[in-house]
């Protein structure tokens, strides 16, 4: 227990940026900086979450079934672990970097997947911290309840996950141990990112469908009054250990504690029942995960002269940012299909509300499209969302010395480096005016007026973003998604852009400017704009990255 304790917070250590050196100072500080402002960003929608369970909470309790808000809530994160603990355990268990190396040590697989499993456990944890806290919270604050209801909601907090977790590493290990999965892992990552994607937006569907359900009193009273608890029971079927949790909370202080007691000695078993298999399992599908398979395929005449003809610099290189984005699992899912996924965002709402939205709602969000502030900034933030531009250099990495020795022109390189950004950034663009246009009635002139600040915001957030990497590369890193997912870049750009489209946004309330003459107005401003910030992207930016160098 102790080494796998250690291990864990070696692991732990190593998720961060742990690398020392002269640099390490300003690393802390940066990373400080980025996790305050995921935690800003988070707030608000923590808020939302507390809020919708204390007014539930209040509703519920004139019926007896207050309880039930901690039902619906502990369900969905367990579900949430659950499946999205299926890719986590993959990801850590099999696909990192070192397993290679902890394999050879003396080490039992017990204790190395046990290492794992507690740090998945807190990837969970910061899923928890958005989404279950806070119902927790505003239950208890609804209810008026005391300490020992606080001390009992951490308890069931911190163990809750580990029966879900559980059930997805015996899955997963069971699936390794006995399937070649392995040898195409780059194209199984991509494949479970993406149905991770996917499942995401179908919860996103059914919590919006039940939100709506549970916003009508009649229809809340009805589904809560066919029985004691029933929708709980219902809901607890695939793991009753949340039924028991909800009684902790909810019950008088006796029964409360004892079936505290009995949650503890279920979450024990769970983690005894996992640690148990992984040393039958584990080592059966990690041994040799690193071998890759490779096709054998003959290659003919034509294929040979048409991968190895002679492409001009920009072309040459703008294909290879193509295909380093396109197929590495990480930078497809989290920088080129957010591209296409974005758009449909906004259906989603109108999907699951169906005939329900009135036309007010019609016309308050018809209101918000209108508005050529708020095209561009719809445009500017994807752009700034999928990072490809503010990540263009930070891929490199300490590869990064390769591009250096290539006889290529630095600004041949930033176009096609800037290109790729434009290209995706368009894509999403035409799709945003298509799902509009889908939703809404307008004009061809407004069309392609919105197209127009749509393509023109992909434009300054795409020079700005690739400005930021220029000067502010995060080049040291041990993970390509850490270029992606721990670059402050990514947040600096969306700062930006979120900044500027809200003043385009108040300006045109403020000035009570038609969507025609305000998106006038802001082409010219904007291609002036994005015309300066290319110059200096070409003479400055391409100068400071003939200067840069690659990590040690």
């Amino acid at each position: 227990m102790n080494k796998m304790l250690r291990l864990a917070v070696v692991l732990m250590k190593s998720f961060g940026d742990s690398i020392k050196g002269k640099t390490d100072k300003a690393k802390n500080y940066k990373r400080i900086l980025m996790y305050a402002l995921i935690t800003v960003a988070m707030l608000p929608t923590a808020g939302m979450i507390g809020a919708a369970a204390y007014g539930s909470a209040l509703a519920l309790n004139q019926v007896g079934q207050a309880g039930l808000v901690l039902g619906i809530g502990m369900t969905l994160v367990t579900m949430t672990v659950f499946f999205f603990g299926i890719f986590y355990v993959l990801s850590v268990f099999y696909f990192a970097k070192d397993v290679e190396n902890l394999l050879p040590l003396p080490l039992t697989s017990g204790q190395i997947v046990g290492a794992k499993f507690l740090v998945t456990l807190v990837y969970e944890y910061l899923t928890e911290l958005v989404v279950f806290l806070p119902i927790i919270i505003g239950y208890g604050i609804a209810m008026q309840q005391g300490v020992g209801y606080y001390i009992a909601g951490v308890l069931i907090f911190l163990l809750m996950p580990v029966a879900p977790l559980s059930l997805a590493s015996i899955i997963d290990m069971l699936i390794m141990s006995f399937t070649n999965i392995a040898k195409n892992k780059d194209r199984f990552k991509m494949f479970s990112a993406l149905l991770g994607l996917f499942l995401a937006l179908g919860i996103n569907f059914a919590a919006q469908r039940i939100g709506q359900d549970f916003s009508d009193p009649e229809m809340l009273q009805r589904l809560v009054s066919q029985g004691d608890n029933s929708l709980l029971a219902t809901m607890s079927k695939l793991f009753p250990t949340n039924k028991i949790a909800v009684l902790a909370l909810v019950s008088e202080p006796i029964t409360a504690l004892i079936n505290l007691g009995i949650f503890i000695v279920a979450m024990a078993m769970c983690f005894g029942a996992f640690y148990g298999l992984s040393g039958l399992l584990y080592f059966k599908g990690a041994v040799g995960i690193n071998e890759s398979a490779a096709s054998r395929r003959k290659l003919r005449k034509e294929d040979f002269e048409r991968e190895t003809r002679i492409r001009g610099s920009f072309i040459a290189t703008y294909l290879k940012e193509l295909r380093l984005l396109v197929r590495n699992p990480g930078y497809f899912v989290n920088c080129v299909i957010m591209n296409f996924l974005f758009p449909f965002f906004l259906l989603i709402p109108f999907l699951a509300g169906g005939s329900d939205l009135s036309a007010k709602d019609m016309q308050d969000v018809s209101t918000v499209v209108m508005n050529p502030g708020a095209m561009f900034l719809a445009g500017a933030f994807i752009t700034a969302t999928n990072s490809i531009a503010c990540s263009a250099i930070s891929r490199e990495g300490r590869l990064l010395y390769i591009s250096k020795f290539l006889p290529i022109d630095p600004k041949v390189q930033l176009n096609a480096k800037l290109m790729t950004a434009l290209v995706f950034g368009a894509c999403a663009s035409v799709i945003l005016i298509l799902v509009e246009r889908f939703l809404f009635e307008f004009s061809l002139l407004h069309g392609l007026i919105g197209l127009a600040l749509l393509l023109l915001s992909t434009v300054f957030t795409g020079v700005v973003g690739l400005l930021l990497d220029v000067f502010f590369p995060k080049l040291n890193w041990d993970n390509e998604l850490k270029a992606v997912k721990q670059n402050l870049n990514v947040l600096f750009l969306i700062l930006i852009s979120v900044i500027a489209g809200g003043v385009l946004v108040a300006a045109s309330l403020a000035l009570k400017l038609d969507f025609v003459l305000g998106g006038v107005l802001i082409i010219l401003l904007f291609a002036v704009i994005d015309g300066f910030l290319y110059a200096t992207l070409m003479t400055l930016g391409a100068a400071a990255y003939s200067k840069l160098e690659s990590a040690s």
